[in-house]
């Protein structure tokens, strides 16, 4: 980057390039080293909420709820384990017949180019426990206030 700073300036004293275009040339130098910096700091960056998972007593009438009340229709159901998934734009609204109800049950972040091997090892050098819970698509951490936030590959469609 000190190259490409001496090159902006040596211009700059030439007169081949204006004040404007110098601090214009500085500025995103300063943007892309601060990004370059962050994404480093960071294990992987959240792009999209995957879905949010609540629970309830009441499959049926939650289900009904949401899709009367905002019109969500339907993106999967499994019966099996008591879960019907509502598609809200490109994220899922997944509602769980179990109890406790009235509790948001985990959010789950939708990470591009997920690595779990290496996340894993990040997470651990920021202070971080990831829990495996034997779950393919990804992990859980828990947020400094308790609330479990399951980590996954954007594409993933749970």
């Amino acid at each position: 980057m000190e190259t490409v700073i001496s090159n902006l300036v040596t211009r700059y004293e030439r007169g081949s390039l204006s004040r404007r275009e110098l601090i214009q040339g500085l500025a995103v130098l300063a943007a892309a080293g601060t990004a370059e910096t962050a994404s480093a700091a960071t294990p992987f960056q959240a792009n999209s909420i995957n879905h949010i998972s609540l629970q309830t007593k009441d499959l049926d009438g939650t289900v009904k709820f949401y899709q009367d009340v905002f019109g969500l229709p339907i993106f999967n159901e499994d019966r099996r384990i008591s879960t019907v998934r509502l598609k809200i734009g490109s994220g899922r609204l997944a509602i769980r017949g179990v109890e406790p109800s009235g509790i948001v049950d985990h959010i789950a972040f939708g990470v591009d180019s997920f690595d779990k091997t290496a996340a894993t090892e990040k997470l651990k050098q920021l202070g971080v426990t990831p829990t495996d819970t034997g779950e393919p698509l990804g992990f859980h951490v828990t947020d400094p206030n308790g609330y479990p936030i399951q980590i996954m590959p954007t594409e993933a469609k749970s």
